[in-house]
C-alpha cells in the first residue's frame, strides 16, 4: 500500500505541476524528478500516518497543492489565486464529506492568514499576498495545532535560509525570496505531527493543561 501510494504521488505531483503551468501560464513544462519525488514521499508519509481514511484524502490533496504552490513560487515568484481557491474548495469538500464540520477549519484559516498579514505589515512587505492566501487555503486542511506548528516551522526554515543566503552573499536584506517552499514544509509537518509538536512545546513550558 505504501509503495503504491508513493508511485501515485510521484505521478500525480509530476503531471499535476506540469498541468498547472499549462493551465495558469499556457506553458509546457516536463515533469521534473524533484517535485515528483516530493509528491511520492509526501503520499507515502500520509499513508503511514495514523490519520483516518478521510484525513488521508485531505493529506494527499494537501501534498499536491503544497508541491505545486512551492514549485510555481520558485519559478515565477507568485502563487496563482485560482490555485489557492481551488485547493481551499477541495479541502472544504473533504470536511463536508467526512465530518460535516467546516466552521473550525475556516476559523483556523482566517487566524493563520491574519497572523501572516500582520507579519507582512510589520515587515513592510516581507510577505506577499500569495503567501497570505496560501496560508488561508492550507488552513482549511489543518487544525489549530497544525497551523501553529506549521507557521513556526515555516518561519524558522525561512529565517535560517535567509541568513544562509546573506552570509554567502547571495541575497541582500531587501531581496525578495520565495516563501511558499517554507510554508509547504511547515504545513506538511503541521498536518502530520502538529499536535505532537505543540504538546511537546507546552510540556516543556509546563502548560500541558492548555490542550
Amino acid at each position: 500500500m505504501v509503495w503504491l501510494s508513493m508511485l501515485i504521488g510521484w505521478w500525480a505531483a509530476g503531471y499535476g505541476v506540469a498541468g498547472s503551468f499549462r493551465l495558469f501560464f499556457n506553458e509546457e513544462v516536463k515533469p521534473q524528478p524533484w517535485f515528483s519525488a516530493a509528491g511520492g514521499v509526501g503520499f507515502a508519509l500520509v499513508t503511514l500516518s495514523s490519520a483516518s481514511p478521510a484525513e488521508r484524502w485531505t493529506g494527499y490533496i494537501l501534498v499536491l497543492y503544497l508541491v505545486t504552490a512551492a514549485t510555481i513560487d520558485l519559478s515565477r515568484g507568485l502563487i496563482p489565486n485560482r490555485l489557492n481557491l481551488t485547493a481551499a474548495l477541495f479541502f472544504v469538500m473533504c470536511h463536508a464529506i467526512s465530518d460535516g464540520g467546516w466552521i473550525e477549519p475556516l476559523l483556523v484559516a482566517s487566524g493563520g492568514a491574519a497572523f501572516l498579514l500582520a507579519v507582512a505589515l510589520l515587515s513592510r512587505g516581507g510577505m506577499g499576498g500569495g503567501d497570505i492566501k496560501m496560508v488561508a487555503a492550507s488552513g482549511v486542511a489543518l487544525d489549530w495545532t497544525g497551523m501553529v506548528s506549521g507557521l513556526a516551522v515555516a518561519i524558522i526554515s525561512g529565517g535560517l535560509w535567509s541568513i544562509l543566503l546573506l552570509l554567502r552573499g547571495k541575497a541582500m536584506k531587501r531581496t525578495p525570496l520565495p516563501f511558499a517552499p517554507h510554508l509547504a514544509i511547515g504545513f506538511f509537518v503541521g498536518f502530520l505531527w502538529g499536535e505532537e509538536l505543540v504538546q511537546g512545546y507546552l510540556s516543556y513550558l509546563h502548560l500541558e493543561s492548555i490542550l
